[in-house]
């Protein structure tokens, strides 16, 4: 029997006719496939006239994610608007914070009287400043194929450790789908024959000269043709694969949709929730229970309305503290509740990006932080939103304090209007406090003497108290 065609030679078994050897090859194997298949489906519908992004922006995490490849078809000049689609446009210098121009990827979400669109993305609170006209209008999203243009991203970002990481991770994985034993059923009816001592039925006749040919025994050595032309043609997908997704292009593009195409070819709704406070819009306060001046006759000022709903209570304040409306039960406080509560769900369905620190202070970035523990304000907080003017802060925790005197501020573009704080327990601002944005809380709210919020404060289950206080809604 020969030997060598069962993996076995002279000093024993082969080391890729092993179970270890044929696992990892059958894991690089399959590897090699995915990766070739998201980049045949990444860079094929270039050719059918598509245009291929990688989103560089991190905005719609987790939803969309830097690295994801975007597939853009042209839109035809006769067709209608499409609102409700994502799009991508030209964002003129103009129109951007940095005043760099840059492509955008957002959602078309209303046509003014003008013909200009009204664009927005899916995770901001507000739309988009400035309308596009339709000639600045690149494509339409059509899909969206998650994490494939990582490799074109890192080398955009100058990011070399994970980029040696998956080129040395490919790079192995064609070297052990390469070396990969064959799949070649071992011939033992010959061997059977032989130690039965009868003749092959099928060798018969070719007598001693074609047992003993060299070129029978090398040709058997070299394993089957089909087996060395699967590894050529696996080995030569996975190489145009990796040297497509390092080519692909690396445009300035901001991300704001959340889904791929279905098979009919339609982009679905995002998955998440829009930031949108609805008709709680214009309360600077809102409770369930009940809402209360602590010292009717004080310095508190509220510019805007106030609310409460199931409660009626609304104590201590007049016409010089309130500068909008009291709503006791109402519909329209009904209603404010209502949006007020879809928005907390909203704000909970955001994965978080960064833990929250139990004290906060200094400088925080755009993003959703979170925490299942307390969190407490003190001295400064500066919220940064480098030059981003639609950037969105989520800040989440259990209970929320801000220490006496302590000061939240806004800086480089960053909005109180996109600034959200949910707290599943109490709120308590101490005396001479400042906090921006919109709180969210499932208990009590208590604003003491000297407090300032640019905001609006909203219990969803308990009562808002405040003590000679000022709310600004923005």
């Amino acid at each position: 029997m020969d030997e060598r065609r069962n993996g076995i030679g002279p000093e024993g078994p082969s080391w890729r006719a092993g179970r270890p050897w044929f696992v990892a090859s059958l894991v690089a194997q399959s590897y090699l496939t995915l990766i070739a298949s998201l980049a045949a489906v990444a860079i094929v519908p270039v050719f059918l006239g598509w245009s291929a992004t990688v989103v560089q922006s991190g905005s719609m995490e987790p939803s969309i994610s830097p690295g994801d490849v975007v597939l853009t078809a042209p839109v035809q000049t006769e067709r209608e608007a499409p609102l409700g689609r994502v799009v991508s446009f030209i964002s003129p210098a103009d129109a951007e914070p940095d005043g760099v121009e840059k492509i955008r990827l957002h959602r078309i979400v209303d046509v003014n009287d003008d013909g200009t669109f009204v664009t927005a993305g899916d995770a901001n609170a507000d739309v988009d400043s400035t309308p596009i006209a339709r000639d600045q209008i690149i494509g339409e999203g059509r899909l969206l194929v998650p994490a494939i243009g990582l490799p074109s991203w890192w080398i955009g970002r100058g990011e070399t450790a994970p980029l040696a990481l998956w080129v040395g991770l490919t790079a192995a994985s064609l070297v052990v789908a390469w070396g990969a034993p064959s799949a070649r059923p071992i011939p033992l009816r010959r061997e059977r024959h032989a130690a039965a001592g009868v003749e092959d039925p099928a060798s018969a006749g070719d007598g001693d000269d074609a047992s003993s040919s060299p070129s029978s025994s090398e040709s058997a050595d070299a394993g089957p043709p089909a087996d060395v032309g699967r590894r050529s043609l696996l080995s030569g997908i996975g190489a145009i694969a990796v040297l497509g997704l390092a080519g692909l292009p690396r445009e300035p593009s901001s991300a704001a949709f959340t889904a791929s195409t279905s098979t009919g070819g339609s982009w679905r709704v995002a998955a998440l929730v829009r930031l949108d406070l609805g008709r709680a819009t214009t309360y600077a306060l809102l409770a369930r229970s009940s809402v209360s001046n602590l010292h009717s006759h004080g310095a508190t000022w509220i510019d805007g309305d106030i609310g409460t709903s199931p409660g009626t209570s609304v104590t201590g304040f007049g016409s010089s503290n309130v500068s909008g409306t009291t709503e006791r039960n109402t519909t329209a406080a009904r209603n404010a509740m209502a949006d007020a509560v879809a928005l907390a769900d909203a704000l909970g369905e955001r994965t978080p990006g960064s833990t929250l620190a139990p004290t906060l202070s200094g400088t925080m970035f755009p993003g959703v932080y979170a925490t299942a523990d307390d969190v407490h304000v003190s001295g400064a907080l500066t919220l940064d939103a480098r030059g981003d003017s639609s950037a969105v802060f989520i800040l989440r925790s259990r209970n929320l304090t801000a220490g006496a005197s302590a000061l939240v501020r806004l800086t480089n573009g960053a909005r109180a209007g996109n600034v959200y704080w949910r707290a599943t327990s109490s709120v308590t601002l101490a005396r001479d406090s400042g906090i921006v944005g919109t709180i969210l809380a499932d208990g009590d709210v208590t604003m003491a003497h000297g407090s300032q919020a640019t905001g609006r404060l909203f219990s969803l289950s308990g009562a808002v108290s405040i003590d000679r206080a000022t709310v600004l809604v923005p």
